[in-house]
């Protein structure tokens, strides 16, 4: 057996609840094609159920923060938040639907015993993340155009700091390397600012020339590290020879291939990652639980907090339109966090979240309490539960 498979459940210990921001924190991160699209057949209702029901078990054994889901009907990540949350694993999600494939409709409103409603029976893709999310966004074939299938959605965390959490599935061929163009230029991979997971179904092998774009120096031309490309089971691992390279994660007939994986950031996240896919992924309904293998990584989040006094260099732009520094003030914060409570601030203001052109608030944004002055005094203050406090001034 290669090092980096294990059998359900085996995975390193983890303790209850997601440590504290302290400049280096890690992070369990799990992918999974649940396989469940059109699957309409005499079992389905016992494999709908049950896929939930493996998929539920492994999570718990591994408590990961970030979970990626694609071929799943939105009725079954419904039911995955309330199992985790009956054993006070509390996560959100962000759900998107998915090609409006044949007897998807049937196969997802055919959970046993639960009356599914008809806005559930839709199959697509998720992101989940430990709560609090702090907010979501999704992205179509036609960018902009929500009428057209979700291509990806992505998630920002609240701990341990502000990570952006992406999930995708890739079609075949040239669509997938333009489905891939397009989402790297919307998600800014070439240099993400915030702390950044690449995770999903990417339709090809490791070698792919899609690939290279991703993979870090120097086995491709990006700048992310892949979490099999150090061919380490064990999340301390060093990263001698990195390669691209993993265990396989789908099975068709003869074929046995690496199309899952889990991308991290190399600015924000150390070379130094792990992998682990599950050797047997259970049977549900009487039919193998999905034909992909579940892929878990472990990453490190490094990341050196600004001081209070700093300015940070990324402008945000207020619910009435103008531009605003973002300063920290109180504690020790980095500005990528602070910049983006901040800007999710003023965008749940202009969606009307409190009164007021650009002021308002009280406004609970993941972990964080922000507030703005009256138009006399128009600066905003966002406080962290910690104490950590950070302001945004308006231009003059």
């Amino acid at each position: 057996m290669l090092p980096d498979e294990t059998r359900p459940g085996e995975y390193p210990a983890r303790e209850d609840g997601v440590a504290e921001y302290a400049g280096d924190a890690s992070l369990a991160v799990v992918q999974y094609n649940a396989g469940s699209d059109g699957q309409a057949t005499e079992a389905v209702s016992s494999k709908a159920t049950e896929v939930v029901e493996f998929l539920a078990g492994e999570i718990l054994a591994g408590r990961p923060d970030v979970i990626a889901v694609q071929e799943v009907c939105e009725s079954q990540i419904v039911l995955l938040a309330e199992l985790l949350a009956a054993e006070d694993f509390a996560v959100d999600y962000e759900f998107g639907p998915g090609e409006d494939i044949e007897g998807a409709a049937e196969a997802c409103g055919a959970l046993a015993g639960r009356d599914v409603p008809a806005e559930q029976a839709r199959s697509g893709l998720a992101v989940l993340v430990r709560a609090p999310m702090v907010s979501a966004f999704r992205y179509h074939d036609v960018p902009g155009d929500e009428s057209t299938v979700t291509r990806a959605v992505c998630a920002h965390t609240a701990r341990p700091t502000t990570v952006q959490a992406c999930v995708t599935r890739l079609a075949d061929g040239a669509a997938g390397d333009e489905q891939l163009g397009q989402l790297s230029e919307q998600w800014q991979l070439e240099a993400p600012m915030l702390p950044t997971i690449v995770v999903g179904d990417l339709g090809v092998e490791p070698s792919a020339e899609r690939l290279s774009s991703l993979y870090s120096s120097p086995v491709g031309d990006g700048v992310f590290h892949e979490v099999g490309m150090c061919g380490a089971a064990e999340p301390a691992a060093a990263c001698p020879s990195p390669a691209r390279q993993g265990a396989w994660t789908w099975e068709g007939g003869a074929d046995r291939l690496k199309t899952d994986y889990v991308f991290v950031d190399a600015g924000h996240f150390a070379a130094e990652v792990a992998s682990r896919v599950v050797v047997d992924g259970g049977e549900c309904g009487g039919l193998a639980c999905s034909d992909h293998r579940l892929l878990w990584g472990w990453v490190s989040l490094r990341v050196t907090p600004d001081v209070s006094g700093t300015q940070c260099d990324h402008v945000v732009m207020t619910a009435a339109d103008f531009p605003a520094d973002v300063f920290v003030r109180g504690g020790e914060v980095p500005c990528f966090e602070a910049t983006r409570i901040m800007q999710d601030y003023y965008l749940r203001l202009a969606a009307g979240a409190a009164p007021g052109m650009g002021g308002g608030g009280p406004v609970e944004v993941g972990t964080w309490m922000c507030s703005s002055g009256p138009a006399t005094a128009p600066g905003t203050t966002c406080v962290r539960e910690d104490g950590v406090r950070t302001e945004a001034v308006i231009w003059p």
